[in-house]
């Protein structure tokens, strides 16, 4: 997951078949949606990730197996140093086949 905290922008990739792979969609796709300091945020496999923003522009971003639970632990962490906090972004990445 990439994540431009200038804007708001968020960018992931659920179905490639490596990191490296994933990462440089993700950024892509941060980018595609006006992104231009998109980072690597988070990293996940098998599992589901969830970004939460506050009113102050600060994030926090989670995984977990099912998207709830990564919800409850992202909002619990923007809860801890923003108010307002709001799921912005969430998506599943689960295993791909190589081919």
């Amino acid at each position: 997951m990439a994540i431009d905290t200038s804007n708001n922008a968020v960018g992931a990739a659920s179905a490639a078949v490596t990191k490296r792979a994933a990462e440089k969609e993700a950024l892509a796709y941060c980018s595609s949606k006006g992104g231009g300091g998109c980072k690597i945020s988070l990293t996940y496999t098998n599992q589901c990730g969830v970004v939460a923003w506050g009113d102050d522009g600060f994030y926090a971003a989670a995984h977990a197996a099912t998207v709830p639970l990564a919800s409850e632990l992202a909002m619990d962490r923007c809860a801890e140093s923003s108010n307002n906090c709001k799921v912005l972004y969430s998506d599943c990445a689960y295993a791909v086949p190589a081919q």
